[in-house]
């Protein structure tokens, strides 16, 4: 039991080393997780949605918001590979929105210029350049790999990403501008153009319905017209222009308007910016300074990890070996109770035989006292024969010959005895001879019944005469037999005095001797 005690304590002190490297390791794997390098990338990306608000602060539709959520949720993810594919879904969802701020654009500008517009043939080139911008920086995020490379990628720096923001808005306030004036001047050229076209139109109508009403006129009548139509087209002309330039300066002055708004909103994001840059710079240095102080650590605690792990395992062979030892020290416990038991059920049993033997012991310890009393009292009874055989020879040959003459008494008697014993078994077999043929005339017992009666009664009588006879004998017999064991009765008791006497004188004699040896 004190081996399965200090056992037992060596088990939970096992076990209590085992929960202690659990938790270390435990808390290693949640400082590991913990200091990570993510936080200044979140932040970064954090700072650059929130710019990304503000300058799409206009337009709050379903897409942006889920173009939100997903970058939110592409900060939360940890794999790269989703990481990867949430990217490229939000590249198209960034391409989309886009374009459909390009075709909101066009479309709000062909709106205001459905009322008036101009359109300049020479303009078209600068506004298909324009367009051709437009679609360029669409083209830039169009790669994947260049939207991995500049803000939505894996492991991409936060002042990349900031940058690159920066870079499109301005590119976007930029273009904006310039695709709006081009399209004005486009559509206010293309109105002017179609007005003039009506105005021709209908001037040459008006002249040739004059020709065909004056054919008769002279010359200098005939030329009255012709500069009738130039100073009209000269005053059409110039009514167009003052029309489009005082149209040119609404559009001017809508135009800075617009520009001051956009400069403005330019410098506050330049400001939050610069603003955003040097928060990203304090988070860099902190960055760096806490992967300097970090890394020492998380490869010590590595360190430590690896030593825990082996010591792990060391320790779970040990609890494997004790667990083993433990097992095979129980099947040997058991064995031994199993032979303690045997061995007191073997103790039990010995200890019945044990106790017969003791009291067989005890009873043949009095019988050889009593038989050492026996041999004690016939030496000493033949010690006392020897000395006194000569002194009493005489008696001796007459008490044997009176013992010889009792014998022959004796042996008459029984020779007697065995004679009436004979007697008896004839006696016995000739009542069964008759039972014999009493039990075989018993089949004739209905013809011969009277025969039978008589016969029953001779048997019967001679049976009495038989039984008389036999009790006589036998009671003779037992008086000889009695008297034969009085005689020998009286013969043993003469011996014992004798043997009495002899022991006296043998007394007397060693008292004699005794007396003689010490005078």
């Amino acid at each position: 039991m004190a081996q399965v005690n200090d056992l037992h304590k060596k088990f939970e002190e096992l076990n209590e080393e085992i929960s202690a490297a659990l938790r270390v390791q435990q808390d290693a794997v949640t400082n590991a997780n913990t200091f990570t390098g993510r936080s200044t990338l979140v932040a970064a990306r954090k700072d650059a949605l929130r710019l990304a608000k503000k300058t799409t602060d206009w337009r709050g539709d379903k897409q942006l918001k889920a173009f939100i959520d997903k970058n939110t949720k592409k900060e939360k993810m940890g794999g790269s590979q989703e990481q990867s594919v949430l990217a490229l879904e939000l590249f198209e969802m960034r391409r989309d929105i886009m374009s459909r701020i390009s075709e909101d654009l066009v479309e709000e500008k062909k709106q205001l210029d459905v009322e008036v517009g101009y359109e300049n043939v020479e303009l078209y080139h600068v506004n298909i350049t324009m367009l051709l911008m437009v679609v360029a920086f669409n083209g830039h995020y169009s790669n994947p790999e260049a939207l991995a490379n500049e803000g939505f990628g894996i492991g991409s720096n936060a002042a990349t990403e900031k940058d690159a923001l920066a870079s499109v808005d301005d590119s976007f306030v930029f273009v904006h501008v310039h695709v709006i004036l081009m399209q004005a001047l486009e559509e206010l050229q293309k109105e002017k153009r179609e007005r003039l076209a009506n105005k021709s139109r209908n001037s040459v109508v008006a002249i040739a319905g004059a020709e065909g009403l004056d054919t008769v006129g002279t010359e200098p009548r005939a030329a009255s017209p012709t500069r009738a139509s130039s100073d009209l087209k000269s005053e059409i002309l110039l009514e167009d222009a003052h029309f489009a330039m005082q149209k040119l300066k609404r559009e001017v002055a809508e135009l800075k308007t617009t520009n001051a708004k956009l400069m403005m909103t330019n410098s506050q994001l330049e400001d939050d910016l610069a603003h955003l840059q040097a928060k990203f710079e304090e988070e860099k240095r902190a960055h760096v300074n806490g992967k300097k102080w970090f890394l020492p650590k998380i490869q010590k605690m590595e360190d430590q990890m690896l030593n825990t792990i082996k010591a792990f395992e060391e320790v779970k062979l040990s609890v494997e070996l004790m667990t083993n030892m433990y097992k095979h020290l129980g099947s040997t416990l058991t064995l031994q109770q199993e032979g303690e038991d045997e061995l007191k059920r073997e103790r039990d049993r010995v200890s019945l035989l044990l106790a017969e033997e003791i009291k067989k012991i005890a009873a043949l310890t009095k019988e050889n006292e009593r038989k050492d009393r026996l041999v004690t009292l016939a030496m000493a009874a033949r010690y006392e024969m020897i000395q006194l055989a000569n002194r009493h020879e005489r008696q001796a040959k007459e008490a044997c010959e009176q013992r010889d003459i009792w014998e022959s008494r004796a042996h008459q008697a029984e020779a007697e005895l065995a004679t009436n014993k004979q007697q008896l078994e004839e006696a016995f077999q000739r009542l069964e001879a008759t039972n014999e043929a009493l039990s075989g005339a018993k089949a004739s017992i209905v013809q011969l019944q009277t025969e039978v009666r008589a016969t029953a009664q001779t048997a019967a009588a001679k049976e009495v005469e038989l039984f008389a006879a036999f009790e006589k004998q036998q009671t003779a017999l037992q008086q000889k037999l009695d008297k034969t064991k009085r005689e020998l009765m009286e013969s043993v008791a003469e011996t014992l005095s004798l043997d009495s006497r002899l022991r006296k004188a043998q007394e007397k004699l060693t008292q004699q001797a005794t007396d003689g040896t010490s005078a």
